[in-house]
């Protein structure tokens, strides 16, 4: 949720990707949420919502819906979710737990969780997690690394490797990614 971003948004409001704004934790995209879920229920239709993308969600407010209206949930999505709340309903739900969207989650529990269970690492979405951890298995494991999801990785050495394999960047997952670099190389390349 880079400001520059979030003016790309402001300023092209008929472009907004509502799937991809769902899960975007920025106070002006929690408005934007609010707001379509205000009309739609005013207006008796369905909200832009995307309640998967939304359970990933960590926003206080997110986790504030999630918790009045649980059958709203997608464990595929919410287990990428490092919110404490989240944790606990995953530590309570083992059975919920989706192993490649973990995969993804930085959380501390999360990570133990990978490390006691190995074989179920999903290295595609291991790739966008940046706790040092994950990070460490990254480089022993370099023939493992989707670099789809690593474009979306804002640790430090994924953006180092970013930067030596350019032609490997996907512009989709770095429009995700919020270091600066990654806000400087889509600066250059707008269209």
């Amino acid at each position: 949720p880079h400001p520059w971003a979030i003016e790309q948004l402001k300023n092209n409001r008929d472009k907004i990707d509502w799937w991809g704004l769902s899960a975007n934790p920025h106070p002006w995209a929690i408005e934007q949420l609010k707001e379509n879920m205000r009309a739609a229920r005013a207006e008796g239709v369905e909200s832009k919502i995307n309640w998967g993308w939304l359970s990933s969600n960590p926003h206080p407010w997110v986790i504030e819906q999630l918790k009045n209206d649980r059958s709203k949930i997608r464990w595929w999505m919410l287990s990428s979710n490092p919110h404490p709340w989240v944790i606990e309903q995953l530590e309570n739900n083992r059975s919920k737990i989706n192993w490649r969207s973990l995969s993804m989650n930085p959380h501390p529990w999360a990570i133990e969780q990978l490390k006691e269970n190995r074989d179920k690492i999903y290295w595609r979405n291991l790739s966008a997690n940046p706790h040092p951890w994950a990070i460490e298995q990254l480089k022993k494991n370099r023939d493992k690394i989707y670099w789809q999801c690593l474009s979306a990785n804002p640790h430090p050495w994924a953006i180092e490797q970013l930067r030596e394999n350019r032609s490997m960047i996907s512009w989709t997952y770095l429009s995700r990614n919020p270091h600066p670099w990654a806000i400087e190389q889509l600066k250059k390349n707008m269209r």
